[in-house]
């Protein structure tokens, strides 16, 4: 029996499939035997997750989490192109998920940053104690890095798709530390995140299909209202189109292609606001 795709792999829109589609022939054992340097990235294999090192100036870091049953490899491509997301001086750290059972796996054992349990179509339960494993894991990077760039968290990034977004927004809600912001594709916020003007200072963009089937977009518009309420440093952005995928639009409105020039969204303009301070 042919299995179908995890819910949470990135799908690429026809369109422009020759930038953004996958490149399954980048196996993780491929990688590991990479020695050169790709794009100005110097290619590091820590276990699981991939580390994208610039061979220049280290000045920020992004670490990005995968959605469920994918992995780092996925998103290898889109961060180390020839026009990546990120400018090439910010430290791309590609985390991956234990692999665990899931409720919703159909009894298997898959990548994930948590269990949940489905309530609805498209509405999902997330298991509290995950989260909290998973963010003390994302701090615990947070910290590492920021040892690295003098102390100063506000040049770390947080961001992921899916379950990744998710998590993501988990970690940064609930850290006293001061990162530069968070980019969240196709997730939610998870219901029991206290939320408080006092978070404002968090640049936060959040980007979701209205058409996807995994993750219900009234549910998940419902869930950042409490961001807008508490005046968090927040921008929605919403395609009619789009289903449980990246698309070409919104990695550009995610500011994370380094040709870009528009200055009204997140990630890589919060990089290069920095760089003018």
């Amino acid at each position: 029996m042919m299995r179908r795709p995890p819910r949470s792999t990135p799908k690429p829109s026809s369109a422009a499939s020759d930038v953004y589609k996958r490149q399954e022939y980048m196996g993780l054992i491929k990688i590991k035997e990479m020695e050169e340097v790709k794009n100005g990235y110097k290619i590091i294999k820590d276990n699981d997750n991939i580390i994208l090192q610039p061979t220049g100036e280290h000045k920020y870091t992004l670490i990005w989490m995968h959605g469920l049953g994918d992995s780092p490899k996925s998103y290898f491509e889109f961060f180390s192109t020839e026009h990546p997301w990120t400018p090439l001086h910010t430290k791309v750290i590609l985390l991956a998920a234990p692999s665990r059972y899931v409720n919703a796996g159909g009894g298997m054992n898959i990548p994930a940053w948590y269990n949940f349990t489905m309530i609805d179509v498209g509405i999902e339960k997330a298991d509290p104690m995950h989260l909290g494993m998973t963010r003390m894991r994302i701090w615990k990077s947070i910290d590492a890095e920021a040892k690295l760039l003098g102390g100063d968290y506000s040049k770390i990034f947080l961001g992921g798709f899916s379950q990744g977004c998710v998590v993501a927004l988990f970690a940064a809600l609930q850290s006293e530390k001061e990162i530069g912001g968070v980019c969240g594709l196709s997730g939610y916020l998870v219901d029991f995140v206290e939320v408080s003007e006092e978070m404002k200072r968090i640049h936060i963009m959040l980007y979701n299909g209205a058409k996807d089937k995994q993750i219900n977009f009234v549910w998940a518009s419902k869930s950042f209202e409490r961001l807008k309420a508490a005046k968090i440093n927040v921008d929605i952005y919403n395609e009619k189109d789009l289903e449980h995928e990246i698309s070409p639009h919104s990695v550009s409105y995610t500011h994370l292609r380094a040709h870009e020039t528009r200055e009204d969204l997140v990630c890589r303009l919060l990089l290069e606001k920095k760089k003018h301070k």
